[in-house]
């Protein structure tokens, strides 16, 4: 059973609950920054190239704020290549000499 006084139990949930609230706000900001660019846009027939000159944006970053199935790909494959990597060995010290 849990002996820490309810106000304390309280408190902690509440900074923990900050913190979670903190670490999502750059994929809620990119997130609705990619929806305003992407009505923006289409409703002004804007070319990629022209977003790209207007916001000093990459080239991918428009096309991704333009597109969202090619965020999500993008998103998907680096998280397969991150679990790929966790799987796979690491290096030999015999094989960098």
């Amino acid at each position: 059973m849990d002996t820490t006084p309810a106000h304390l139990q309280a408190a902690e949930q509440e900074i923990l609950d900050a913190l979670d609230e903190y670490r999502a706000a750059p994929a809620v900001a990119l997130a609705r920054r990619d929806e305003r660019i992407r009505a923006a846009a289409t409703a002004a027939d804007m070319r990629q190239v022209d977003v790209i000159k207007l916001t000093g944006l990459s080239r991918e970053a428009v096309r991704q704020a333009l597109k969202p199935e090619a965020r999500a790909a993008v998103q998907q494959a680096a998280q397969q290549r991150r679990a790929g990597n966790a799987e796979r060995p690491a290096p030999s010290e015999d094989r960098a000499s």
